[in-house]
Formats: C-alpha cells, sequence, structure tokens
C-alpha cells in the first residue's frame, strides 16, 4: 500500500472535514450521477499541482472552493492533503510517511506543504518525478482521457510513451537545459556586443591614459622643482634680507647722526643770524640816538633865541584864546542836549514804524490768504508728493543696495558661495571674520584710492587662523565652487613705514596720509590691514605721486584720490575714474541714503505742518481791511518822514559838536603850546652837555659793533659750507637708505608672490613645502628643467586626467566581461554536451521500453479481446525522440486497420489494453481510474475488472465507477452520497462482513 489516505475539507462538495483511508489491492468508490465521487479524482490531481481550473471542471480556481448550499453559508478555504506511505522509499526522501497539501483561500493566497511544512510547486514536482507519480501520467485516467487516447493525433499520443518509458523527466531537464541554453545565448551575444564597445572606447581612452600619466609625471616633476626652488629662494633670502637689513641699520643711525650734526650746525648758524639781526637793530638804534642828539643839540640852540620872542605875543593872545574856549564850551552844552532830544524822539518814531510795518503785514497776509489759499494748498500739496516720492525713490535704493549685500553682488563666486554657507552653516559662519571689503570703512572722497590699493585683495576673505583657511578650501573643492584666497589672522604680519619713512613724507607736497591710517577697521583685524595697506601712501594728485615716488626710489606703493597707482616695480596705472567700480562699500552708501532718509522726512513733516497751518488760518477778511492797510501807510510813510527830519537835525548838530570840540581843544593845545614855549629851562647848560657825551659814547659803540658783524660773517660763512657738505651727505645716505628699502620690499613682494603661488597651485606654505625639501638640490639646473617641463606640458595640450582612472575601469570592466563571455561560452558548450546526452539517453531507454510496451500491449489486446491483433507504430520510425505514435488495433474476425474505425466500446478496451501494457512494463505505486471502463458492456467490464484484479497485486488502484463487475472484484468500496444537497458524504461499506 502506497495511497494512505486522503483528507479533505472544504474542496467542493466535500464541505465538511473527511479523511477517507485506503487499503492495497483495488478500491471502489461508487455512488450515482451528481454526487461528487469524481471531485474524489479531481482532489487528487489539484494536490498534485494540476494549475488549470478548466481540467477541475471550473471557471477558475476558486470555483473548488465549497460555494454553500441553501442551508450552508460558502467556506473561505479548501484544504486537501494526501498521505502516502514511504517504508519502500517511493519518494527519495527521509521520512516514513509522506503528506502532501494544498490549501486556497477565497482571496486567492495559495500555499502547498510537505508534512505539514510550506514548499514550492516545484519542490512537490520533483518529488513526484522521482517516484513515477504524475497528474499527468497514467497515475489519475479518466473516461476523457481514454478517448482522448485514442482520438489524439500521434504527436499528441507521444506523451503517454514517453511517461511511461520514465524519459519525461529526463525531457523537463533537456527542456531546461535548452533554456538555458537559448538564455545563454542571449547573454553571450549581449556581453560580446559589450566587449566590442568597451574595446571601441577601450583604444583612445588607453592613450589618452598614457598622455595623462605623462602629464602627472611632469606635474609631480615640476612640483617637485617649483617647491624646491621656492624652499632655495626662501632660504636664500633669509640672508640677503639680513645683510640688507644690516646695512639699512647702518645707513639709519649714520643717517640719523648727520641729522644730529645738521641740527646742531643749523642751530649754532641761527644764533649767528639772530645775533648778527641783534647786532644791526642795536646799530640801528645807536644811529637813530645820534641822528637824534645831533638833531636835539641844533635845535636846542635855535630855540634859545626864539623863546624870548615868544613871551612877547603869549602874553597879548591869552585872554582872546581864554574867552573864545567859554563861549564854545556853552555852544557845545546846547547842541549835546538837542540831539538827545531828537535822538529820543527818532527812536520813538522808528518803533511805531515797525509796529506799522508787522500790522500791515499781518493784514496782507490775511489778504493772501482770503485770495489765494487754493493755490497755495496746491503748491504745498505738490511739493509734499515730490518730497514723499524722493523718499519712496531713497528707499527703493535702500533696499536695491541691501540686497547687493545679501546676494554678495560684486563678489566672485566662489567668495558669494563661502557668504552664502556662513548663513547656513555655524561652523563656517564661526571661521569666517569677514571679506576685506566688508571689514573696513572707508572715507568717501577715499574710495577710488583704497579700491586700487586694494585690488583683488578686497575680495580676500578673513579668517581666524591657518586651521579654519583650511577647512574652507575644503569646501570649495568639495563643491566645485572656485577659489578663493584666505587672510588667517594668526599667519599675516603686518608691514607699515618706520619713522625716517614718516618724516620724509612731510617734506612732500600733496601727501595726504598712509592708507592704513585713513581707513577705520575692527582692531582684531590690525595686522591684516597693515599687511595690505601699512606701505601704501596716499597723494592728491599724480603729479605730487610721481615726485614722492622719485624722491623715496620707488620704496612704497602710492595711490591718488583719482584711483591712480605708483607700484613699487615703477609702473604706473591710470585713467579714467569713472571706470572704477566703487561697489563694494555700499555701507557708506546706506548710511548716506539714511540721512538723505531723515532730511526727506524733516521736509515732509515741516509742509504738513505748514498745511495743517495754512488750513487752520482765518478764513474771513473783514471789509475794511484794505482800508486798514491804507491808513497803516499813510501813518508809515508820515513817520518815515519825520524819521527823515530827525535824522538831518541829528546829523546837523553832531557836526556842531565835532566842531565845537575841535575848536575848544585847539584852543586848549594852542594855550598850552605857548605856556610852555615860554617855560625857561634852567638845566639847559647841564643837558647840552650830557647831549654831547652821549653821541661821543654812541659813536664808540658803533664802530665796535661794526667789528663784532665782521666776525659773525665770516662764522655763519663757515656754518653754510658745512652745512651744505652735512646736506650733501644726508642726501647721499637717503638716496642708498631708500635703494637698500626698495630691495628690502621687492625680496619681501617677490617671496610673497612666490608664496601665494606656491600655496594657490600646490595648497602648500612654507613648513608644508619643507617636507620636500632636497637637501642637494641644484637651482641653475633646476630652472632649465622647468622651462622645459612647462614646455613639454604645453605641447600635450588637453589633458583629461580622469582617463587614467576611466581606462582602469573600462579594462576592468573589459576583463569581467571577457571572463563573463569565456564563462557563457563554456557553459554554452557543457549544456549543449548535456542537451546531447539526455537526447541519446531518452532515445535509448524509449526505444527499449516502447519495444516492450509494443509488445506487451499486443499480448494484452489478445487476452482482453480473446484474439485479434494490435500493435503501436511510429510515425517516423528513424527518430525515436520526435515521432508521433499511431494505434493499429484489428479485433478478433476483423481486418488490420486504424482505430478511428473501431466502434467506441473498441476504443476504450484498446486505451485499457495500452493501460494494463504499460503496467505490465512499469508498475506503478497507485492509480486513480475516474470511469474508464462506462462504454464497455459487462461482458467486456467483467474482463476488464479480472484483468484489473490480477495487476492489484503490484499497483494500489482507486477506481471510481459504478458498474458492478468492478464493484464485485473491489477490496474495498466506498460510497458517496448527498443526504444534504448539495454536500458530499462517504460512506465505507466493510465486504467482508457483507459478504458473510
Amino acid at each position: 500500500m502506497v495511497f494512505k489516505r486522503i483528507e479533505m475539507q472544504g474542496f467542493k462538495s466535500f464541505a465538511d472535514k473527511l479523511e477517507v483511508d485506503f487499503s492495497s489491492g483495488i478500491t471502489c468508490i461508487v455512488g450515482p450521477n451528481g454526487c461528487g465521487k469524481s471531485n474524489v479524482s479531481d482532489a487528487v490531481r489539484w494536490v498534485l499541482g494540476e494549475q488549470s481550473s478548466k481540467a477541475l471542471r471550473g471557471t477558475n480556481m476558486q470555483d473548488v472552493i465549497f460555494k454553500g448550499t441553501e442551508k450552508r453559508k460558502s467556506l473561505s478555504f479548501c484544504e486537501v492533503s494526501l498521505v502516502f506511505d514511504n517504508t519502500n522509499k517511493v519518494f527519495p526522501i527521509e521520512y516514513s510517511e509522506v503528506v502532501l497539501s494544498r490549501k486556497l483561500y477565497r482571496s486567492g493566497e495559495s500555499e502547498y506543504l510537505i508534512n505539514r511544512n510550506p514548499a514550492r510547486l516545484k519542490d512537490i514536482n520533483e518529488l513526484l518525478h522521482d517516484s513515477g507519480i504524475d497528474r499527468d501520467g497514467l497515475t489519475i485516467i479518466g473516461q476523457g482521457q481514454v478517448l482522448q487516447l485514442m482520438n489524439a493525433k500521434p504527436e499528441e499520443r507521444r506523451g503517454v510513451f514517453e511517461e511511461a518509458a520514465g524519459i519525461s523527466k529526463f525531457k523537463v531537464k533537456k527542456d531546461e537545459a535548452e533554456r538555458k541554453l537559448e538564455k545563454t545565448q542571449i547573454e553571450l551575444t549581449r556581453v560580446n556586443d559589450v566587449v566590442v564597445e568597451i574595446e571601441r572606447n577601450l583604444e583612445p581612452l588607453m592613450k589618452q591614459a598614457e598622455v595623462a600619466q605623462r602629464y602627472i609625471a611632469l606635474r609631480d616633476r615640476l612640483k617637485y622643482l617649483e617647491i624646491n626652488n621656492f624652499i632655495y629662494k626662501y632660504d636664500g633670502v633669509a640672508s640677503i634680507k639680513s645683510e640688507i637689513s644690516a646695512k639699512v641699520k647702518a645707513l639709519g643711525e649714520s643717517l640719523q647722526n648727520l641729522q644730529d650734526e645738521l641740527s646742531a650746525v643749523q642751530a649754532e648758524t641761527q644764533g649767528g643770524i639772530q645775533e648778527l639781526s641783534n647786532l644791526d637793530v642795536k646799530a640801528e638804534e645807536l644811529r637813530k640816538q645820534v641822528l637824534m642828539l645831533s638833531v636835539a643839540l641844533e635845535r636846542q640852540s635855535a630855540e634859545k633865541r626864539l623863546v624870548q620872542e615868544k613871551m612877547e605875543i603869549v602874553g597879548a593872545r591869552e585872554g582872546d584864546i581864554q574867552t573864545d574856549i567859554a563861549r564854545l564850551e556853552v555852544s557845545l552844552n546846547e547842541a549835546k542836549e538837542d540831539k538827545e532830544k531828537y535822538l529820543k524822539n527818532q527812536n520813538k518814531i522808528k518803533q511805531e514804524i515797525e509796529n506799522i510795518k508787522t500790522e500791515i503785514a499781518s493784514l496782507e497776509e490775511k489778504q493772501r490768504n482770503q485770495n489765494f489759499k487754493e493755490i497755495e494748498l496746491k503748491k504745498i500739496d505738490a511739493e509734499i508728493n515730490r518730497a514723499e516720492l524722493l523718499k519712496a525713490q531713497i528707499t527703493a535704493r535702500q533696499k536695491t543696495i541691501q540686497n547687493i549685500i545679501e546676494s554678495g553682488e560684486g563678489y566672485k563666486f566662489s567668495v558669494k558661495k563661502v557668504l552664502e554657507e556662513r548663513k547656513r552653516n555655524s561652523k563656517i559662519a564661526d571661521a569666517v571674520v569677514g571679506v576685506v571689503a566688508q571689514e573696513i570703512k572707508v572715507p568717501t572722497e577715499y574710495e577710488s584710492a583704497i579700491e586700487v590699493a586694494l585690488g583683488a585683495v578686497a575680495q580676500n576673505i578673513i579668517t581666524r587662523n591657518e586651521d579654519d583657511a583650511k577647512m574652507l578650501i575644503a569646501m570649495l573643492a568639495q563643491n566645485n565652487a572656485g577659489r578663493a584666497t584666505f587672510l588667517p589672522i594668526s599667519s599675516v604680519k603686518g608691514r607699515t613705514l618706520d619713522f625716517n619713512e614718516r618724516s620724509y613724507l612731510n617734506s612732500y607736497r600733496g601727501v595726504i596720509g598712509i592708507a592704513s591710517e585713513i581707513v577705520s577697521y575692527d582692531p582684531y583685524i590690525k595686522q591684516v590691514v597693515e599687511s595690505m595697506l601699512g606701505r601704501v601712501v596716499v597723494c592728491q594728485t599724480l603729479d605730487d605721486a610721481i615726485n614722492l615716488a622719485k624722491g623715496t626710489r620707488y620704496g612704497f606703493k602710492i595711490v591718488t584720490l583719482d584711483g591712480d597707482v605708483i607700484e613699487t616695480r615703477g609702473s604706473i596705472t591710470g585713467g579714467s575714474k569713472n571706470a572704477l567700480g566703487n561697489n563694494l562699500w555700499h555701507t557708506k552708501q546706506l548710511e548716506e541714503l539714511a540721512k538723505n532718509l531723515e532730511t526727506a522726512d524733516a521736509e515732509i513733516a515741516r509742509l504738513e505742518r505748514e498745511k495743517k497751518r495754512f488750513e487752520m488760518g482765518d478764513n474771513e477778511l473783514a471789509d475794511s481791511l484794505i482800508e486798514e492797510i491804507t491808513e497803516l501807510k499813510i501813518a508809515q510813510t508820515r513817520s518815515e518822514s519825520d524819521i527823515a527830519f530827525y535824522d538831518e537835525n541829528i546829523k546837523r548838530i553832531t557836526n556842531e559838536i565835532f566842531v565845537f570840540e575841535r575848536d575848544i581843544a585847539d584852543k586848549k593845545a594852542t594855550q598850552k603850546g605857548l605856556n610852555r614855549s615860554i617855560q625857561p629851562n634852567p638845566t639847559e647848560k647841564v643837558q647840552n652837555a650830557y647831549s654831547q657825551a652821549e653821541l661821543d659814547y654812541a659813536n664808540g659803540q658803533l664802530q665796535t659793533l661794526d667789528s663784532k658783524k665782521v666776525a659773525l660773517h665770516s662764522k655763519i660763512a663757515e656754518l653754510d659750507s658745512k652745512k651744505n657738505n652735512i646736506l650733501t651727505q644726508i642726501g647721499q645716505t637717503q638716496s642708498e637708505y631708500f635703494k637698500q628699502e626698495t630691495s628690502l620690499s621687492r625680496i619681501d613682494e617677490d617671496i610673497e608672490t612666490l608664496t601665494n603661488r606656491i600655496f594657490e597651485e600646490y595648497g602648500l606654505n612654507y613648513s608644508g613645502c619643507y617636507a620636500f625639501r632636497d637637501a642637494n638640490f641644484d637651482a641653475g639646473a633646476a630652472a632649465r628643467e622647468i622651462g622645459e617641463i612647462k614646455r613639454a606640458v604645453s605641447k600635450l595640450g588637453n589633458v583629461n586626467v580622469d582617463a587614467i582612472e576611466q581606462s582602469k575601469e573600462y579594462k576592468e570592466r573589459y576583463d569581467s566581461y571577457r571572463e563573463q563571455s569565456d564563462d557563457l561560452l563554456n557553459a554554452k558548450l557543457d549544456l549543449e554536451k548535456v542537451i546531447a546526452e539526455l537526447s541519446r539517453e531518452m532515445e535509448i531507454k524509449f526505444r527499449t521500453d516502447f519495444i516492450k510496451i509494443n509488445e506487451n500491449f499486443g499480448q494484452v489486446f489478445k487476452e482482453l479481446f480473446k484474439g485479434g491483433n494490435a500493435k503501436l507504430v511510429l510515425i517516423d520510425p528513424d527518430d525515436y525522440l520526435n515521432s508521433g505514435i499511431d494505434i493499429i488495433a484489428e479485433p478478433p474476425g476483423k481486418k488490420l486497420q486504424s482505430i478511428a474505425l473501431l466502434s467506441g466500446g473498441e476504443k476504450a478496451m484498446t486505451a485499457i489494453a495500452i493501460l494494463f501494457a504499460i503496467l505490465k512494463l512499469r508498475p506503478m505505486p497507485f492509480c486513480l481510474l475516474d470511469e474508464i471502463e462506462a462504454a464497455l458492456d459487462d461482458a467486456n467490464v467483467a474482463r476488464f475488472a479480472n484483468y484489473l484484479k490480477n495487476f492489484s497485486k503490484n499497483t494500489q488502484f482507486i477506481v471510481i465507477t459504478h458498474r458492478k463487475p468492478t464493484m464485485e472484484l473491489a477490496d474495498n468500496l466506498y460510497g458517496v452520497t448527498m443526504e444534504e444537497k448539495g454536500v458530499s458524504k462517504l460512506v465505507s461499506v466493510q465486504l467482508e462482513s457483507w459478504t458473510a
């Protein structure tokens, strides 16, 4: 016994859970038509992997699930399990019992199980192939299959005999191998196409890679040479700078000594000149004194003669003068009183005139408001509109400049990228101090000068230290955002003019000052600003700059207010001032715009107040307004006439007072003079003697002073000669000093330029370059080799450095695809060999088994038909693997003819004969027959049953039938009933007890 039992639940009409035990021999399942007995064979076929719903007599696979009846609800799933005895190892697995199960849900989900464990349909098919059980072979045979076997075309009929011969599993393997061969051929074609494409691209890429490798080798050699050349120059410069610095120091000391000596000589000369000047003053005073004494002596002699005459005249005139003085003093007092009265009246009238003018102005204002109020209001509104338009324009300009600042307009792309990242990334924000142009404030009048002084440096980025600069460079490289120059505060050193250079600037016209001192900035970045502007001088004009550059031997950079620049190497750059951008100092424009905005707001407020006052003014004018203004003007005219009258009198009296005062003064002076002239001089003789002695002394002093002046002139001449010699030495020393300073500056600039180029080209500073130092470096040979390498690099043209990696990748792909191609070709050959071997084995096995089946068929046919002849014929005898099979049957009493001419019963019996012929060759573990004898009469059914009984010793038969002869020979009998409409049940009948 192989098939032990079947377990069902919810399969078609078997709604309830059901277990049917099978024994060895023949088991018959009987029942009336429509009771569901054929559902048992459908259940077995379904578990063995049937995928066609039509083969299971349904429209879709969910039709096998119990659909319900009038009294029962439908089920959501069905499950069928086939339990096999595997003690004889029918199935090639290590289990004594094998359970094959299949479960289906109404949702469409399905699952297979082997021994209650999930499995694949492929696993079940492989298990069945090795056991001889097959749902499409002779394991399950229905009435339709019998007729199909007889009515099928020879090519379609061949499958039954292939299954019988046991080559179906070989055929599956062959079909699978052919499918694999086809896939392998397709894949091989595809891989070969890829190989050809790679070969087409690989050759030029290899050439590019060869050029790139040559370029990299040259570049690496150039890097080695330039870095060592940089180290060589840098190290050599230190000693040169030391020598020059020593010379500069010595020249500075010498210059200072000469300056001190010159100062001393100048001081001594100035002292001599001052002393000479003092002597000249004294001499002049003595000459005046001599002249005065001489004149006095002459005058005294003449006066002595006149005194006597005057004494006679004075006595007569003194009385008249005294009378005139008294009269004039009376008139003077009267005139002063009249003037005071007129002045008081005049001031009073002037005040009245002012009051009249004020009142007239007020009345006229009222009149104008009454007549032109609407016009004035329109004028004020127009002025307000203009002021508001100006304010809107200023506000728009503010926003535009603010947008420019925020967007980084004017800066190159790499600087913009850093500024954008600073807004998003706090780490970058901490690293960036700012852009040079943003961190310094420049007065408006100096913007052009500072812009050309900075140049491209204005867009350099200031960082705290070298690590921050390194991080930002890495960020730019990662984002492919270009290049930028960074100024770490920790490493940049400031350079300024020294004391002597500063003092030298004062002797030149048009010098404004040093650029680093003109701008304003945060002291934190002082070193950075001084490194850029500390040795830049600002002058008024280009002529001033040229004079200063010549005088200082081009010792430092000079810029002008118009944006002209003179470099230390002597080059002069200039032109139109309008060509300068001045776009980097927008903050100054913002400040000016803010002031303009405040002015506009103030003007708008003033106009609004004026408008409000105007609208709030008097809206009515009295009828007497014009008359009142006229009267006031008449009063004003009358008062002005009075003022004129008083002015005339005051002028007249003032003149009289002046005349009176002058006459009184003259009279008194005359009286005093007369009195002095007649006074006697008691010391006249003594005075004359003293004057003569003074005159003699003064003449002696003049002679002494003249001698001293001669000596001082000689000394001053000597000092002038010495000063000229010192000035010549100072000029020569200054010239040499500035020459050495210029050399030092040029060396610094050359080294700085070389340092920047090495950093920009290789990302290395001096300490980083020192790792590549070659102690035996030959600078002369290196210079020639550098030129040769640069020419060689230029000859290479455009170099694709990525070609090296690309060629490696292409080569790896090429090797990989070549290996795949070889593997696929070997697999193809192996598959072709396997297919050939399977074909040969299938042909041998099929030929051998077909001959035996043919012999068995002839023998069984005679036994079933009690005579006659039958045979199987290959359509193409030379092609055992593909030839169709025809059936020739000759029942007793008939000539050999095609089965197409046989009756239905004869066809069925012939098909049964073929079945038994196959079973005789290869007994199967079990066989399920579904009413295959339905077309036979009772006699033939009996012969069929007897023959079936003989074969049941080696094969377990499960027969679904309703024919009595078959039932009579059954070892086990099950009846299918449908007590409840639509629900099938299976009832076991114990034949032993029934027979008894």
